[in-house]
Protein backbone atom coordinates (compact mmCIF):
# COMPACT_ATOMS: atom_id res chain seq x y z
CA UNK A 1 0.00 0.00 0.00
CA UNK A 2 2.94 2.34 0.50
CA UNK A 3 3.98 2.19 -3.17
CA UNK A 4 0.92 4.28 -4.07
CA UNK A 5 2.62 7.28 -2.48
CA UNK A 6 5.04 7.09 -5.42
CA UNK A 7 2.91 5.57 -8.18
CA UNK A 8 -0.45 7.14 -7.34
CA UNK A 9 -3.78 6.00 -5.94
CA UNK A 10 -5.00 4.98 -9.40
CA UNK A 11 -2.30 2.30 -9.67
CA UNK A 12 -3.29 0.91 -6.27
CA UNK A 13 -6.96 1.24 -7.21
CA UNK A 14 -6.40 -0.89 -10.33
CA UNK A 15 -5.02 -3.71 -8.15
CA UNK A 16 -7.53 -3.44 -5.32
CA UNK A 17 -10.36 -3.15 -7.85
CA UNK A 18 -9.43 -6.50 -9.41
CA UNK A 19 -9.33 -8.10 -5.96
CA UNK A 20 -12.73 -6.69 -4.99
CA UNK A 21 -14.30 -7.55 -8.37
CA UNK A 22 -13.22 -11.17 -7.85
CA UNK A 23 -15.25 -11.20 -4.62
CA UNK A 24 -12.38 -10.94 -2.15
CA UNK A 25 -11.80 -8.53 0.71
CA UNK A 26 -9.01 -6.00 0.34
CA UNK A 27 -6.75 -5.82 3.37
CA UNK A 28 -3.37 -4.14 3.95
CA UNK A 29 0.18 -5.20 3.13
CA UNK A 30 3.23 -2.96 3.33
CA UNK A 31 6.95 -3.04 2.48
CA UNK A 32 8.91 -0.25 4.24
CA UNK A 33 11.48 -0.07 1.42
CA UNK A 34 9.07 2.30 -0.36
CA UNK A 35 9.56 4.90 2.39
CA UNK A 36 12.88 5.98 0.85
CA UNK A 37 10.99 7.40 -2.15
CA UNK A 38 7.95 8.80 -0.33
CA UNK A 39 7.90 12.52 0.44
CA UNK A 40 7.31 12.87 4.16
CA UNK A 41 8.80 9.46 4.96
CA UNK A 42 12.29 9.81 3.52
CA UNK A 43 13.63 11.01 6.88
CA UNK A 44 12.10 7.94 8.52
CA UNK A 45 13.72 5.43 6.17
CA UNK A 46 16.85 3.91 7.74
CA UNK A 47 17.67 1.22 5.16
CA UNK A 48 15.73 -1.49 6.99
CA UNK A 49 13.66 -3.89 4.90
CA UNK A 50 11.38 -4.95 7.75
CA UNK A 51 8.90 -2.89 9.73
CA UNK A 52 10.41 -4.18 12.98
CA UNK A 53 13.64 -2.36 11.98
CA UNK A 54 11.84 0.91 12.85
CA UNK A 55 10.46 2.46 16.02
CA UNK A 56 6.78 2.04 16.82
CA UNK A 57 6.18 5.69 15.90
CA UNK A 58 7.97 5.33 12.55
CA UNK A 59 5.98 2.18 11.81
CA UNK A 60 2.80 4.02 12.75
CA UNK A 61 3.63 6.76 10.22
CA UNK A 62 4.21 4.22 7.42
CA UNK A 63 1.11 2.21 8.29
CA UNK A 64 -1.03 5.35 8.51
CA UNK A 65 0.18 6.42 5.07
CA UNK A 66 -0.61 2.94 3.73
CA UNK A 67 -4.15 3.21 5.12
CA UNK A 68 -4.54 6.70 3.62
CA UNK A 69 -3.38 5.36 0.24
CA UNK A 70 -5.93 2.54 0.42
CA UNK A 71 -8.68 5.04 1.29
CA UNK A 72 -7.64 7.23 -1.69
CA UNK A 73 -7.87 4.11 -3.87
CA UNK A 74 -11.45 3.51 -2.70
CA UNK A 75 -10.76 0.84 -0.06
CA UNK A 76 -12.71 1.49 3.12
CA UNK A 77 -11.65 0.22 6.51
CA UNK A 78 -9.16 -2.62 6.14
CA UNK A 79 -9.17 -4.77 9.28
CA UNK A 80 -6.22 -7.10 8.61
CA UNK A 81 -2.52 -6.74 7.86
CA UNK A 82 0.56 -8.71 6.89
CA UNK A 83 4.03 -7.20 7.00
CA UNK A 84 6.27 -7.48 3.97
CA UNK A 85 8.84 -10.25 4.51
CA UNK A 86 6.81 -11.20 7.63
CA UNK A 87 9.02 -8.48 9.15
CA UNK A 88 6.85 -7.52 12.10
CA UNK A 89 7.66 -7.17 15.79
CA UNK A 90 5.57 -6.49 18.85
CA UNK A 91 5.94 -2.75 18.18
CA UNK A 92 4.27 -3.38 14.80
CA UNK A 93 1.29 -4.93 16.54
CA UNK A 94 1.06 -1.97 18.93
CA UNK A 95 1.06 0.45 15.97
CA UNK A 96 -1.61 -1.63 14.22
CA UNK A 97 -3.81 -1.60 17.33
CA UNK A 98 -3.47 2.19 17.55
CA UNK A 99 -4.70 2.41 13.95
CA UNK A 100 -7.70 0.14 14.58
CA UNK A 101 -6.36 -2.85 12.63
CA UNK A 102 -7.82 -5.89 14.40
CA UNK A 103 -6.00 -8.80 12.75
CA UNK A 104 -2.44 -9.54 11.71
CA UNK A 105 -0.91 -12.53 9.90
CA UNK A 106 2.78 -11.65 10.02
CA UNK A 107 3.77 -14.43 12.45
CA UNK A 108 5.69 -17.01 10.44
CA UNK A 109 7.49 -19.62 12.52
CA UNK A 110 9.90 -20.33 9.67
CA UNK A 111 11.06 -16.67 9.67
CA UNK A 112 11.37 -16.17 13.44
CA UNK A 113 15.15 -16.13 13.42
CA UNK A 114 15.45 -13.81 10.44
CA UNK A 115 12.80 -11.27 9.41
CA UNK A 116 9.95 -11.95 11.84
CA UNK A 117 10.50 -10.81 15.43
CA UNK A 118 7.31 -12.07 17.06
CA UNK A 119 9.03 -14.46 19.45
CA UNK A 120 6.61 -16.24 21.80
CA UNK A 121 7.32 -18.83 24.52
CA UNK A 122 5.64 -21.54 22.44
CA UNK A 123 5.07 -21.63 18.66
CA UNK A 124 1.74 -20.04 17.69
CA UNK A 125 -0.54 -22.52 15.94
CA UNK A 126 -3.89 -20.78 16.27
CA UNK A 127 -5.15 -17.18 16.52
CA UNK A 128 -3.87 -15.48 19.66
CA UNK A 129 -4.27 -11.94 20.93
CA UNK A 130 -0.95 -10.13 21.08
CA UNK A 131 -0.60 -6.41 21.91
CA UNK A 132 -4.29 -5.73 21.20
CA UNK A 133 -4.33 -7.46 17.80
CA UNK A 134 -5.46 -11.00 17.00
CA UNK A 135 -2.48 -12.75 15.42
CA UNK A 136 -3.37 -15.39 12.82
CA UNK A 137 -0.12 -17.35 12.43
CA UNK A 138 0.89 -18.65 9.03
CA UNK A 139 0.46 -22.43 9.27
CA UNK A 140 3.59 -24.57 9.04
CA UNK A 141 4.76 -28.17 9.24
CA UNK A 142 7.92 -30.19 9.71
CA UNK A 143 8.85 -31.52 6.27
CA UNK A 144 11.97 -33.36 7.46
CA UNK A 145 13.57 -33.71 10.89
CA UNK A 146 14.52 -30.31 12.25
CA UNK A 147 13.22 -28.35 9.21
CA UNK A 148 9.94 -26.47 8.97
CA UNK A 149 8.01 -25.21 5.94
CA UNK A 150 5.26 -22.60 5.98
CA UNK A 151 2.16 -23.36 3.97
CA UNK A 152 2.52 -21.39 0.77
CA UNK A 153 0.56 -22.37 -2.29
CA UNK A 154 3.49 -22.93 -4.64
CA UNK A 155 6.07 -23.90 -2.01
CA UNK A 156 4.21 -27.06 -0.94
CA UNK A 157 2.89 -30.04 -2.81
CA UNK A 158 -0.81 -30.78 -3.02
CA UNK A 159 -0.16 -33.84 -0.85
CA UNK A 160 1.55 -31.76 1.85
CA UNK A 161 -1.22 -29.16 1.93
CA UNK A 162 -3.92 -31.83 1.89
CA UNK A 163 -2.28 -33.77 4.75
CA UNK A 164 -1.86 -30.61 6.81
CA UNK A 165 -5.48 -29.56 6.28
CA UNK A 166 -6.61 -33.06 7.32
CA UNK A 167 -4.50 -32.84 10.48
CA UNK A 168 -5.83 -29.38 11.28
CA UNK A 169 -9.38 -30.71 10.92
CA UNK A 170 -8.60 -33.69 13.16
CA UNK A 171 -7.31 -31.30 15.84
CA UNK A 172 -10.39 -29.04 15.50
CA UNK A 173 -8.34 -26.01 14.49
CA UNK A 174 -10.44 -22.92 13.88
CA UNK A 175 -7.89 -21.47 11.46
CA UNK A 176 -5.40 -22.62 8.83
CA UNK A 177 -3.46 -19.88 7.03
CA UNK A 178 -2.02 -20.54 3.56
CA UNK A 179 0.12 -17.85 1.94
CA UNK A 180 -0.30 -17.07 -1.73
CA UNK A 181 0.81 -14.30 -4.04
CA UNK A 182 -1.19 -13.50 -7.17
CA UNK A 183 1.83 -14.02 -9.43
CA UNK A 184 2.25 -17.60 -8.21
CA UNK A 185 -0.55 -18.72 -10.51
CA UNK A 186 1.03 -17.10 -13.58
CA UNK A 187 3.52 -18.59 -16.03
CA UNK A 188 7.21 -17.66 -15.64
CA UNK A 189 6.83 -14.61 -17.91
CA UNK A 190 3.75 -13.55 -15.90
CA UNK A 191 1.61 -12.89 -18.95
CA UNK A 192 -0.83 -15.82 -18.72
CA UNK A 193 -2.17 -18.36 -16.20
CA UNK A 194 0.14 -21.27 -15.41
CA UNK A 195 -1.83 -24.41 -16.26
Amino acid sequence: SLFASCMGANALGDITGMVAEAGHEVQMHLHPEWAQAVPGLQSVYNGGNNLQDYSEEQQYQMLEMGLNNLAAAGVAGPRAFRAGNYGAGFSTLKALARLGIEFDTSYNYCYLHSDCDLQTPEPLLQPTELEGVVEFPVSFFQDWPGHYQHTQLTACSFGELSAMLDQACQHDWSSFVIVSHGFELLNPTRNAPDS
